[in-house]
């Protein structure tokens, strides 16, 4: 039996599609978290003594829970807040297994180099870091949800849909005017985690608070919302060149993009009837794009299932084969 360790960030679900995706293809799952469901990223920034405790209780629980398993590979994705020490005692502690680090973010944001040195293959969805230290490119992916049929009808000319932050604010709020004036439909749904809500609410940022969510959309709701879209508006973290898993769900439910990541020029599939690049600090809608019928591209090489066995193929383990 094939067994992976997938040790990942709980991230709205994606972390059990990838875990299903694997079971799918005969591994046998242990999916582990790099922080403990509970950990609040605000304790990480208020006091450093009691987070690097915790996570030193944490590694040394997933140590203990994977001891005795035989793994064929460990992936990991968005590994930084482990410690090294953690690395190197699970590389020690399974020789016979393929080691894969997957990054989702731009290493010049999270600084993930020092734990490369315990994986056999390294990959990013930045092309960037990829030329820079010679790593694989992989871009992320889209799930089932987002091609099942029947195909809703589409009665909202656009979707704001990201987790909150300011320079995000700033831009979604100024297309919504353009929106508006234009007399566009459209939904806006900007999530907040628990600390910068809790930080907004204690320094009355109220005109915020009355705009953003605190809990995040389920998996099946965005999907609803971004196949009802003809276009959806993706904004990039700024500094980050990767392309989101947004671009990839909306792309491949037949939606258009409006995005300010000038990466995805780079990409074969990129089309301007179907994608438009805006200035980030200077974004400005155009009506004839959105209400333009769109011609859809071919998003099938980035579905969830060929991501996996990209992954599978960089680390020489069999895969089922594709479809």
């Amino acid at each position: 039996m094939n067994r992976v360790a997938l040790i990942a960030p709980t991230f709205h679900g994606y972390e059990s599609k990838i875990k299903k995706e694997f079971e799918v293809n005969g591994f046998e799952v242990r999916l582990r978290f790099t922080e403990g469901r509970l950990e609040s990223p605000a304790l990480k920034k208020g006091s450093r003594s009691a987070w690097t405790r915790r996570m030193s209780r944490h590694s040394e629980r997933i140590l203990a829970e994977l001891e005795d398993v035989r793994l064929t590979m460990v992936l990991v994705i968005r590994g930084e807040p482990m410690p090294p020490s953690f690395f190197a005692a699970l590389r020690a502690g399974h020789p016979e297994a393929r080691f894969v680090l997957y990054e989702w973010d731009a290493e010049k944001r999270i600084k993930y180099l020092p734990l490369t040195a315990y994986f056999d293959v390294v990959m990013s969805f930045e092309r960037a870091d990829c030329a820079a230290h010679g790593f694989t490119y992989l871009p992320l992916f889209h799930i089932a949800e987002y091609t099942a049929a029947p195909l809703p009808e589409r009665n909202l000319d656009i979707a704001f849909i990201g987790g909150y932050h300011p320079d995000r604010d700033r831009i979604f709020q100024s297309l919504v005017n353009q929106a508006r004036t234009l007399g566009l439909s459209y939904v806006i749904y900007e999530q907040i985690p628990l600390g910068l809500f809790a930080y907004l609410t204690f320094s009355r940022r109220q005109q915020i608070l009355n705009r953003v969510r605190f809990r995040a959309l389920s998996l099946r709701r965005c999907a609803e919302l971004v196949r009802r879209a003809r276009v959806v508006v993706d904004i990039e973290h700024a500094g980050q060149g990767g392309l989101t898993m947004r671009t990839f769900e909306a792309l491949a439910a037949g939606t258009k993009l409006i995005t300010t990541n000038r990466s995805i020029l780079d990409e074969p599939f990129y089309s301007p009837s179907t994608i438009a690049v805006i200035d980030r600090d200077s974004p400005r809608l155009d009506p004839t794009f959105i209400l333009t019928p769109n011609t859809s591209c071919n998003m099938r090489p980035y579905s969830l299932d060929r991501w996996v066995h990209a992954i599978l193929r960089a680390a020489g383990i069999a895969a089922k084969e594709e479809e």
